[in-house]
């Protein structure tokens, strides 16, 4: 397996899959708040910014092989859902809170999404 020059970053993106792909989580922590006090949940923001902004793998995914993604079939299986996002902001904006999001048909095409990304995201694991 090809190693990364980024294995933090590689994790940040990961995790921010994980969460985008887990709904259970999501109906839990976003739309019941139910969450463990001592913990602050992971939110929507918190994937987008790793993303978009902290690890640029949506932006410049070409750039991300290598530093922060094994391989090219990891950037392209984020594609589509940075499309799925994408998507779901264009016709929602980028001002609802987790529920609003978690709750709106739009959003199940996020989830589905980032499982597919998940799954090629974990293949590449050692």
């Amino acid at each position: 397996m090809t190693q990364v020059r980024f294995p933090g970053m590689r994790t940040v993106v990961v995790e921010a899959v994980e969460h985008l792909a887990d709904a259970e989580y999501q109906q839990q922590v976003w739309v019941r708040k139910e969450h463990p006090h001592e913990q602050m949940p992971y939110t929507t923001d918190d994937a987008v910014h790793a993303l978009y902004d902290d690890t640029s793998v949506f932006e410049e995914p070409e750039h991300a092989v290598g530093n922060v993604l094994r391989n090219k079939e990891e950037a392209e299986a984020l594609q589509p859902l940075k499309r799925a996002l994408d998507t779901v902001f264009d016709e929602l904006g980028t001002d609802l809170d987790d529920a609003e999001y978690a709750t709106a048909p739009q959003w199940a095409v996020v989830v589905a999404t980032a499982r597919s990304a998940l799954a090629v995201l974990r293949a590449s694991e050692p």
